[in-house]
């Protein structure tokens, strides 16, 4: 089997439903195409299509960014007094609205390329998901997720418990 058939069989194992949608978006970008487009999906369920292709990080945040949006806000309101700091508030609380659905094709090819890596590691070092700039705010949010999971669960862990970090 070629390389290209081999990546091509990993993405249609690793996709599961609307294998042809995406492996379309898929090909384009190994080939060096844009990786900013529009995915009407994750513009109208947002959370819901992270959860639905298992992205759940991506999919906590994306809930809870109205309220996490909002103490910043208050905390930018309280330092560069109201009008400044409520437009930065709206613009903070409606760019994930633009730019999720940019790069939701850019950031699910950076997951699938992760699944595909942690069951082929000979793949994980020429597949360039490290080079996506469209996913730093996804590494970011992934290694500081484990590192806090991975911290509250070493601390509330009691003697003789047994402790899971739900990552």
């Amino acid at each position: 089997m070629t390389p290209a058939e081999q990546r091509r069989a990993d993405y249609v194992a690793a996709i599961g439903p609307n294998t042809g949608y995406y492996l379309k978006h898929f090909e384009d970008l190994d080939a060096g195409g844009p990786k900013v487009g529009w995915h009407w999906p994750a513009f109208f369920v947002t959370t819901f299509w992270f959860a639905y292709r298992k992205m759940w990080l991506p999919a906590l945040l994306n809930f809870f960014w109205p309220v996490i949006s909002f103490v910043i806000g208050a905390i930018l309101v309280a330092f560069l007094g109201v009008p400044a700091g409520v437009v930065i508030y709206l613009l903070l609380l409606l760019a994930p609205s633009i730019l999720l659905p940019m790069f939701a094709n850019a950031i699910y090819r950076h997951h699938v390329h992760r699944l595909i890596a942690g069951l082929r590691p000979d793949i994980a070092a020429s597949s360039g998901e490290r080079h996506n700039p469209a996913c730093a705010y996804c590494r970011f949010s992934y290694s500081t997720a484990l590192a806090g999971a991975a911290d509250s669960s070493a601390s509330s862990a009691m003697p003789g418990s047994a402790s899971v970090a739900i990552v």
